[in-house]
């Protein structure tokens, strides 16, 4: 099979390997679709990997595939499935891979394979939205980093009914789109401050709830200076860097701020915020047309890599196998 393998620092290779071999309490997948995540930007080229060369596929893990062997009680060989594999070595940037039987979960048969492939990191933004909010909306929210994890964030704080909601970036068409899906104030940092304009916005107090979804240590503390005093902190954005880093703890600590993390989507019971996302998109009420981006033969991979890396797309894909 071909598959792609993380061989050094910032190095792809996609080679001819063989086809995996799932044990009796696995699944083998055939791999149809898979995208690049903004996590798998930081595994490559930042540091975020244990021992080379990677296993096969590694680090995807947004794909689309049919079951080939084994079945988990709900998926059974022709399926399709969503796949979210967490604690397998291998990934979705390979032919086939195996996955473990709570990391999948069966799709519509009538639901497009690219449809359904957007699904994976809506999962990931539900599960997080439901740790960092469970209370009645408030008043200002504000979502830094318009890639396609901070426009999922937009449509879902649209749907919370947060009264206005500022969205910020430094890349002017991705401000455009978040304006298309419902931000009510876009913010291109090259240009204005965040700071000044959620100020403005607010009367100096800042805003109630902030999402950090760019995986930046800068962002990151940008948040921390946004939000107002008791307000909400979530960080969804992937570390930037591997060990410690450095996090603006008075601030935040005085400004009594509720600093809340979400990662780990995929060992929720159930997998019930991918389920959801896989509900929204079938039914139309989340937005994803935006996202078609471009799409890469996974003998491309490296190129992708670097055109995710680069931001030419708010969505980099990897077309696999026809399905």
């Amino acid at each position: 099979m071909l598959a792609a393998r993380l061989v050094e620092p910032g190095v792809l290779r996609v080679d001819e390997l063989p086809v995996p071999v799932a044990d009796g309490n696995e699944l083998l997948v055939k791999v149809l679709r898979a995208s690049i995540c903004g996590s798998d930007v930081h595994r490559v080229y930042d540091g975020f990997h244990e021992s080379l060369p990677s296993g096969p596929g590694w680090p995807g893990h947004e794909g689309v595939g049919q079951i080939v062997q084994g079945s988990n009680g709900d998926c059974a060989p022709g399926d399709l499935v969503l796949l979210v594999p967490g604690a397998v070595a291998n990934g979705t940037y390979a032919e086939y891979m195996v996955s473990s039987p709570g990391e999948l979960l069966r799709l519509p048969p009538a639901m497009p394979v690219q449809s359904a492939l957007m699904a994976q990191q809506l999962g990931t933004t539900i599960y997080a939205l439901k740790r960092f909010w469970t209370e009645p909306p408030g008043d200002t929210a504000v979502i830094l980093g318009a890639g396609s994890a901070g426009l999922y964030f937009l449509q879902l704080v649209r749907r919370l009914g947060f009264r206005r909601v500022v969205v910020t970036d430094q890349m002017p068409d991705r401000l455009e789109t978040a304006s298309k899906l419902g931000a009510d104030f876009v913010v291109d940092v090259g240009d204005d401050d965040p700071l000044q304009v959620v100020g403005d916005l607010t009367g100096g107090a800042g805003c109630d709830f902030v999402i950090e979804a760019a995986g930046r240590e800068a962002t990151r503390a940008q948040a921390v200076q946004l939000a107002r005093k008791f307000g909400r902190v979530g960080l969804f954005g992937h570390a930037e860097r591997v060990g410690e880093a450095a996090f603006p703890f008075e601030p935040a600590w005085r400004g009594c701020l509720d600093v809340r993390f979400a990662v780990g989507a995929m060992f929720e019971p159930g997998l019930l915020s991918f389920r959801e996302a896989v509900r929204l998109i079938d039914a139309g009420e989340v937005r994803i047309d935006h996202l078609a981006g471009r799409v890469y033969p996974l003998s491309e991979l490296p190129r992708a890599m670097e055109a995710a890396r680069d931001r030419e797309a708010i969505k980099v894909h990897i077309a696999i196998a026809d399905g």
